[in-house]
């Protein structure tokens, strides 16, 4: 049963329609990710179901409430931004315990000790933003919105400014809290890898339109349309044509286009005899760049006209180098068509 309900909301500024028509439903207790590029619209509807802006046309309601014109004070939904907001002349305290003293909740000494042990900043009570990382920054604007116990939780690219390696674990920190509290929780991010590691549904948005929602899975394995393929899973996406004149062999192609994972991709030296052709395509080609990222190897190969990109696990076995001439073996199966 659905807990937020998004149905029809428009948005336009001046000749520019920034939402198009967009409904989604999320279930209580799900945590939803708005993936995107910049400028396709996604902190703006963040932004429409938190009331910061009105919405031009359709409705949004939680808990079967209607909330599309109640003003955001009364929406019982905690936002978190990227750039924090935090305010510089109070201490950790004072920032987190701010929405209570708003709200004239008064100071709730268990929930205030409570939140500061979950987001781990024992001992940094009395410390101001200035003296904080960016990582414990963002933990204090969590517990600030996480204390007035909203129904939603609103994430707008809240870990973009942090390094690699905060940003990992602030990632499986709001995947541990969100599931603790069981909050309902919305995050914006323009990250495939970072929407695929926390989230229980993806929305993919462009150009104001939702292309695909599913799962994680779904997202990454069947996508429905050339624009997901390209932005979810550094698919190699060609076209009819250009399958083609790379294989002479006719995959009996009625779509416009073929896409396959990098991963999918098998590799071997050119003079390789331990090819199994049966239910696979072949094709020749020359490595033209080899870069090393982490537990993968990414490839780029010229295959005639067009460049197909191969990824394996960076482990011992067989390697190969800028310019050396290899085989590619691509499974039939895991060859994706769609127009």
């Amino acid at each position: 049963m659905s807990y937020v309900n998004v149905a029809s909301v428009k948005k336009q500024y001046g000749n520019k329609t920034v939402l198009n028509n967009i409904s989604f439903t999320i279930k209580k207790g799900e945590f939803v990710t708005l993936l995107g590029q910049s400028g396709c619209g996604k902190s703006t509807l963040l932004r429409a179901i938190a009331g910061i802006i009105d919405i031009d046309d359709g409705f949004i309601s939680v808990n079967d409430k209607d909330i599309t014109h109640l003003p955001s004070r009364k929406r019982e939904i905690g936002m978190v931004f990227q750039s924090y907001a935090l305010f510089p002349n109070m201490t950790v305290s004072q920032n987190i315990a701010y929405g209570l003293k708003m709200k004239k909740i008064g100071n709730k000494k268990k929930d205030m000790n409570q939140m500061i042990e979950i987001m781990g900043l024992n001992g940094l009570e009395n410390h101001y933003p200035h003296e904080l990382s960016g990582g414990q920054q963002q933990r204090v604007a969590l517990a600030r919105a996480l204390i007035l116990k909203p129904k939603i939780l609103l994430l707008d690219e809240p870990l973009s400014a942090l390094d690699a390696k905060i940003r990992k674990t602030l990632q499986e920190e709001i995947k541990r809290i969100q599931r603790e509290m069981n909050i309902t929780t919305i995050f914006v991010t323009h990250d495939q890898k970072e929407a695929m590691m926390l989230s229980d549904r993806i929305y993919v948005m462009n150009k104001g339109v939702i292309e695909q929602a599913g799962t994680p899975e779904m997202i990454y394995t069947s996508p429905k349309n050339k624009f997901v393929a390209g932005f979810i899973g550094s698919y190699n996406i060609l076209t009819n044509s250009e399958w083609k004149q790379c294989i002479n062999e006719n995959f009996d192609i009625s779509t416009a286009n073929i896409a396959i994972r990098p991963e999918r991709i098998t590799m071997s030296a050119k003079d390789a005899e331990n090819f199994d052709h049966t239910g696979n395509f072949t094709l020749g080609g020359r490595i033209r760049t080899k870069t090393i990222m982490g537990s993968l190897v990414r490839y780029q190969v010229d295959v005639k006209a067009k460049r197909i990109q191969v990824e394996q696990l960076f482990q011992d076995g067989e390697y190969f180098e800028e310019g050396d001439t290899v085989k590619l073996l691509i499974p039939k199966k895991a060859c994706i068509t769609f127009d």
